[in-house]
């Protein structure tokens, strides 16, 4: 297994009826739901002339559409930015300047917050399996080159809450992500028919690895909370 993408692929072969995720307002995803999703988010990345080594920043909180995009980005090589939408516009502005997305996407179904920061960033609705989400405009940028191996290539780029300065962009490759997931399930006995009531954000590596990456791998059901309180 080289991409996290194809994680949700294997399960969705083995386990295509298993509910892969089940929302706050009580909307089942099965596995093959989630793989058709995750495809046809990646398509609107292409339109969007996403390139493999361009950044994806993804606003957002704990959706169908966040994970959607953020794994929509393994199969074009790009690199999935996870940002929370309840940060404040200076916060998220200064992440858009570092990382220099070629898009920015915000999940504006589930929350107020990133539609607020669509509007503001003059991106565009754009509707699907997905739901509703925005996407800007292509930016110039340059490309980061893209590895064949899943140990070079960056899947995610995590940042850091800048508590002693500017937030840091911690980047995690493939096997990084696929490895911690794998541990994760692995040491809490995970496995399919399981459920995982996930609760932290997405945009936190415990959210995107212990919970989701997780949960994929192993073919079990996440519990997914918009947000908590």
């Amino acid at each position: 297994m080289n991409r996290i993408h194809e994680g949700l692929e294997a399960t969705a072969k083995q386990y295509p009826e298993t509910a892969a995720i089940l929302t706050q307002g009580g909307e089942q995803v099965t596995y093959a739901q989630l793989k058709l999703i995750v495809d046809e988010a990646a398509a609107a990345l292409r339109a969007k002339n996403v390139r493999g080594g361009d950044r994806v920043i993804v606003v957002g909180e704990n959706s169908v559409a966040m994970i959607a995009f953020i794994l929509a980005c393994s199969p074009l090589d790009a690199w999935a930015i996870p940002t929370n939408a309840r940060m404040a516009a200076g916060e998220i502005d200064r992440v858009v300047a570092h990382a220099e997305p070629r898009v920015i996407v915000t999940t504006d179904d589930a929350s107020d917050s990133a539609a607020a920061h669509g509007e503001r960033l003059g991106a565009s609705a754009v509707e699907g399996a997905f739901g509703k989400v925005s996407i800007t405009s292509a930016r110039e940028c340059s490309t980061e080159p893209v590895e064949t191996a899943p140990e070079d290539q960056v899947a995610v780029v995590m940042y850091t809450t800048g508590t002693t300065g500017d937030p840091k962009g911690v980047m995690l490759t493939h096997n990084n992500l696929l490895f911690a997931g794998t541990q994760s399930a692995n040491l809490r006995g995970l496995t399919h028919g399981d459920r995982v009531y996930a609760v932290l954000p997405l945009s936190h590596i415990f959210g995107l690895a212990s919970a989701l990456t997780a949960s994929l791998l192993a073919g079990a059901t996440l519990l997914l909370e918009t947000r908590f309180a």
